[in-house]
């Protein structure tokens, strides 16, 4: 272990680095927390780079803004201030105050967008969300996709439910969707 930040510290594990002023490490493999008041706690291969951000257990990860934090997970990386990853793999997050619980390769770039389940979703817009579904995306500012493949909420204010689609919901507007008869639009 290396320590060479001020008032640094680390306990337990290997192979550490703590080169932030008050930052540490305790327990696990690898981890380097160079942010000020940067925290890892176990896990392996995992930093913590920037002011107040907290990797907590997994691999790989990483919280790279400042108040960002990881818990668990593999691969995944918080690039957004304020922002959060809940377990998945393979997860980024790059919007202010943004949020994705598990999943995997989803990205949550929008301010206050959130990202739950599923895989290869994205929430592009401030405010939108995505819950399960597989190449869902929802970009419009306040948009909702929920569960299905290749659907996307693109308007503003617009929901995308379900189903097996290549189009998308416009502002304002709510689809629901089924693999046998496509997209409904309801104004």
């Amino acid at each position: 272990n290396t320590v060479s930040g001020s008032y640094a510290a680390t306990t337990a594990g290997k192979s550490h680095t703590a080169s932030g002023t008050y930052s540490g490490l305790i327990g696990g493999l690898s981890g380097e927390a160079s942010g000020q008041y940067s925290v890892i706690l176990g896990g392996q291969l995992n930093t913590a780079d920037s002011t107040y951000s907290l990797v907590a257990g997994g691999d790989n990860n990483e919280a790279a803004k400042e108040r960002a934090a990881v818990f668990g997970g593999s691969s995944n990386t918080v690039e957004g201030t304020s922002a959060v990853a809940v377990g998945g793999k393979d997860i980024s997050v790059s919007g202010q105050g943004g949020a994705t619980l598990g999943g995997e390769l989803n990205d949550s770039v929008g301010s206050y967008a959130v990202s739950v389940g599923g895989k290869d979703s994205e929430t592009d817009s401030s405010y939108a969300s995505v819950f399960g579904g597989f190449d869902a995306a929802s970009s419009g500012t306040y948009a909702v996709t929920v569960g299905g493949t290749g659907i996307g909420a693109d308007g503003n204010y617009s929901v995308a439910v379900g189903g097996n689609a290549t189009s998308s919901a416009d502002a304002e507007t709510v689809e629901l969707g089924d693999s046998t008869d496509g997209v409904y639009a309801v104004e």
